[in-house]
């Protein structure tokens, strides 16, 4: 794990890089843990309007991206279930992982089955009108300008479309890759304490994962 260092500053776009190489199984160890994320994320914004939501650090920068293209961020609805008695589990372990840090740290987290992507991975805008299809296999464009994450297949997610179906998590997943999108106005440093997060559960349920953590800067390859 790596604490890390703000080099790239908050006005540069990059993305958080998590690989976790094998099975991570039962999150029986991590239960309490999950439970605690539940407790604070109501205790902190259990008294907040919708209003005062969008307008709270780091959800504002996400909220601000998708009004800018005419959308409602949906990890906005997904916070206020959890703030309203929804638990974190889903039906794969790395997706509960990935959801209970997006509701810790409300950074826009994707996670895919490692096996399916072709490295290198890039995060870049879109020129617009690339087609593929997403999670749930639906074949969608994506829009100009938006920010995605490709490998040498190509587009694995993108910030308003949502991650692919070819790379999705499954029943069969062993090796997982997450990926954070880093907007401007999110630090280096919380990229790094939202992927320690991540890794450190993990580690706690399935101590024989290897992990990986990295930051990148837009344009820039990541090679596993």
């Amino acid at each position: 794990m790596d604490s890390g260092k703000d080099i790239h500053g908050e006005l540069a776009h990059r993305m958080g890089i998590l690989t976790a190489r094998g099975a991570i199984g039962h999150l029986d160890a991590v239960a309490d843990k999950l439970h605690q994320v539940e407790k604070q994320v109501r205790e902190r914004f259990s008294s907040f309007t919708r209003n005062e939501l969008k307008r709270s650090h780091p959800l504002n920068i996400y909220v601000d991206y998708y009004r800018g293209y005419g959308y409602n961020y949906h990890l906005l609805g997904q916070l206020e279930s959890v703030i309203g008695g929804k638990n974190l589990m889903a039906h794969h372990p790395a997706v509960t992982v990935m959801f209970a840090a997006e509701m810790k740290n409300q950074l826009l987290t994707a996670a895919h089955d490692l096996a399916c992507i072709q490295f290198p991975i890039i995060m870049h805008q879109s020129p617009g009108g690339e087609a593929f299809v997403r999670l749930g296999g639906q074949s969608i464009e994506t829009l100009p300008g938006d920010w995605q994450i490709s490998d040498r297949t190509g587009i694995i997610s993108s910030v308003l479309r949502g991650p692919d179906h070819r790379t999705a998590v499954t029943e069969k997943t062993e090796d997982t890759l997450f990926t954070v999108y880093g907007l401007p106005g999110i630090s280096d440093s919380m990229l790094w304490d939202h992927l320690n997060d991540m890794a450190g559960w993990i580690h706690l349920a399935a101590p024989q994962v290897q992990t990986r953590l990295a930051i990148v800067g837009a344009n820039s390859v990541f090679e596993e």
